[in-house]
């Protein structure tokens, strides 16, 4: 429940999570309210997969808006409505509300019929001074006595580029790290540690192309650099052969692509290695000196909310907890200068 900013130390930071039980047992529940008695307000960062396998899951049990994968979402939200917190909000993909409108919309009714409301906020934050086109989803529900809305966002003059973040890390002496399972040896100036058949085509590929864009505009060049990945452009049985999180080299005078679990595979613009954990900890966001602790550190950082966007939504929430709006809420619009909105 608390929005105020906290002090993680310079070199590392850790987060910490509780598993929610199940959502069904009331006396679980009020071990949780014990232990967060003056929480006014809850947030959580569900899976992805939630949506990304809402219609394409394999079995009945995958896809759906009572999947397995949404659970955590149920969780949190009845976590909410149980202990009468003022806010509930959880962050996830724009699909969230396109693929998983059906979810959303039960989420809503079940939030009316506790005399919530809801807002459904998107948010690119690029327009917050990001390096990242990074468009999200916030779910906010609140309770209906007071009303919610948002200041927006106060616009950059000039956009923020993969360079402008990039440069001061320029002259840092990097090495390889794995990534995986329990080595927890890497550091800021750690990178993925890359194949045979990767090494070989990274020198080839020019800012802002991919392995599919190389072998569309230069396919004599891909077969002298790699017979494996020609042969695969050649016979390939979709216009997208190569996996969408294969190796990308970035513009460095353009915005970085999306941060996910697998943006260890971006290549430096101008260094022919993948970027560093420090520096994807950056185009995320983070302050200098704070990266992950734990396994997959990308993974860490790629599911996370960037934290001028996380401290904007902050902001947001103090304001309704302030009763701030009073009789303009989120179905208000901006009109020179002015909130105009419905009175209720």
């Amino acid at each position: 429940g608390q929005l105020e900013i906290h002090d993680f130390g310079r070199e590392t930071c850790e987060a910490h999570g509780t598993k929610f039980m199940n959502a069904g047992r009331w006396e679980e529940w009020q071990d949780y309210r014990s232990v967060w008695k003056d929480a006014v307000f809850c947030y959580g960062n569900p899976r992805c997969t939630s949506f990304s396998s809402y219609s394409a899951g394999a079995r009945s049990h995958a896809r759906g808006p009572f999947a397995a994968p949404t659970q955590d979402i149920w969780d949190l939200v009845e976590f909410g409505l149980q202990n009468r917190l003022d806010v509930i909000s959880f962050e996830s993909v724009q699909q969230a509300y396109t693929v998983g409108h059906e979810l959303i919309k039960i989420l809503v009714e079940k939030c009316s019929e506790r005399d919530y409301r809801v807002a459904h906020l998107f948010v690119n934050t690029a327009a917050e001074g990001n390096a990242q086109k990074r468009r999200r989803y916030f779910f906010v529900a609140y309770k209906d006595d007071r009303n919610f809305n948002v200041m927006i966002p106060r616009l950059p003059e000039y956009r923020t580029t993969c360079g402008d973040v990039l440069k001061k890390f320029m002259n840092r002496k990097t090495h390889e790290g794995k990534f995986s399972g329990k080595d927890f040896s890497y550091d800021a100036d750690s990178y993925k540690r890359l194949n045979d058949r990767d090494r070989a085509m990274i020198p080839h590929l020019q800012e802002g192309e991919g392995y599919t864009k190389f072998a569309k505009l230069r396919p004599d060049e891909l077969r002298q650099v790699s017979e494996y990945h020609y042969d695969k452009w050649i016979y390939r049985t979709s216009g997208l052969p190569f996996s969408l999180h294969a190796p990308t080299r970035p513009r460095w005078d353009g915005h970085c692509p999306t941060i996910c679990s697998t943006s260890r595979n971006l290549i430096h613009p101008h260094l022919d290695r993948p970027l560093t954990v420090g520096e994807i900890a950056a185009l995320m966001g983070w302050p200098e000196g704070f990266i992950p602790v734990g396994p997959q550190p990308v993974g860490q950082i790629g599911k996370g909310v960037v934290p001028v966007t996380a401290t904007w939504l902050g902001e947001q929430i103090k304001l309704y907890l302030k009763n701030f709006w009073k009789n303009d809420d989120f179905e208000s619009t901006y009109k020179k200068g002015q909130w105009v909105g419905e009175h209720f």
